[in-house]
């Protein structure tokens, strides 16, 4: 999918290598610290990091490590995915495909006003916690069981385009997230280093308009009904409508999962721009993850693998920002 010559894994390996001095520096400078004074005399200690710190560390060092593994299996050389065997999609022509991943978000966005109307909710209480999860869950609602009853009808005519659910699904899920996790980590911090260099700034310590609503009413009981539709409802519908339908159009289209994967990434990415508000390192690991979310999508074959993944994800994101 995206591929690298054949130095490639060396230097990979050597970054992994490099990356924790330099990490470590990051982490003890602050963003925005100059890295021309003078260097501090040599010791033999070990930096004086914290738990999370180290954590973090692990993860940053880790995130090479994996992508190497990743491209010696060949998930990441080109044609590797193809080669691993392709989903047979072709029990559907693309444009059923396509009107596969439309007709669901269609459905919500014509859901969620109707719905807001019926409940006596106007604009201006979706700054409200209630408000905020009644407006969620007008859309994703009708958009998941619209999205699911088109999986099941889809299913049929493609059994082997991978829209059913597999018990051994969950396991494989929380494994492919816990691969994710460090290339994930790693891009986060580079994408932050590049904005710091670039503009003097810090990051946001949360760059998504959802989880920073979350944070601010985490106390209030209808918050936790948009974590419900945050952790359970919106991966569902996503992960359908994405990796379902509209990775299975391009394969079916081009016949490469490679370019399928990539393709479908940069549409999730460019949906999520509204999400982030303009701060576009916080578009990385949503990129990155939906390139993890299309890879396991092609190398399981089982929608549920990608859901499982997604759940996880953002699951493990709004309880680091709640708890943090």
């Amino acid at each position: 999918m995206l591929a690298a010559p054949a130095g490639t894994a060396l230097v990979m390996v050597l970054s992994s290598i490099f990356a924790a001095p330099t990490a470590v520096a990051w982490m003890e400078m602050g963003p925005g610290t100059s890295t021309t004074t003078a260097p501090p005399q040599a010791s033999a200690r070990l930096p004086q990091l914290s738990t999370q710190e180290w954590v973090m560390l692990a993860l940053i060092v880790g995130g090479p490590i994996v992508l190497v593994m990743l491209f010696v299996k060949g998930w990441l050389r080109p044609g590797g995915l193809k080669a691993a065997g392709a989903r047979q999609v072709n029990g559907l022509a693309w444009w059923e495909w396509l009107m596969g991943a439309l007709i669901p978000l269609m459905a919500a966005a014509f859901a969620q006003p109707a719905g807001m109307k019926l409940l006596g909710v106007s604009e201006g209480d979706t700054d409200s916690p209630r408000g905020a999860f009644l407006e969620s869950a007008c859309a994703f609602v009708p958009g998941v069981a619209v999205a699911i009853f088109l999986a099941r009808l889809m299913n049929k005519s493609a059994p082997s385009a991978g829209l059913s659910p597999s018990k051994t699904d969950a396991p494989f899920g929380l494994a492919g997230f816990a691969m994710a996790v460090p290339v994930i980590v790693f891009s986060n911090w580079v994408g932050e280093r590049i904005y710091t260099q670039l503009t003097g700034q810090t990051m946001p310590t949360i760059g998504h308009s959802t989880l920073a609503s979350i944070v601010e009413y985490k106390d209030d009981p209808w918050t936790w009904g948009t974590v419900a539709i945050s952790v359970i409802v919106a991966p569902m519908l996503e992960e359908i409508v994405y990796r379902g339908f509209l990775q299975s159009m391009i394969v079916r289209l081009t016949g490469i999962p490679g370019l399928a994967v990539v393709l479908t990434s940069a549409v999730f990415t460019w949906m999520h721009w509204p999400s982030v508000e303009g701060s576009w390192p916080a578009l990385v690991p949503i990129a990155v993850l939906s390139l993890g979310l299309g890879i396991a999508m092609e190398r399981s074959k089982r929608i549920g693998v990608p859901i499982v993944m997604h759940m996880a994800f953002n699951a493990v994101n709004i309880a680091l920002a709640v708890l943090r």
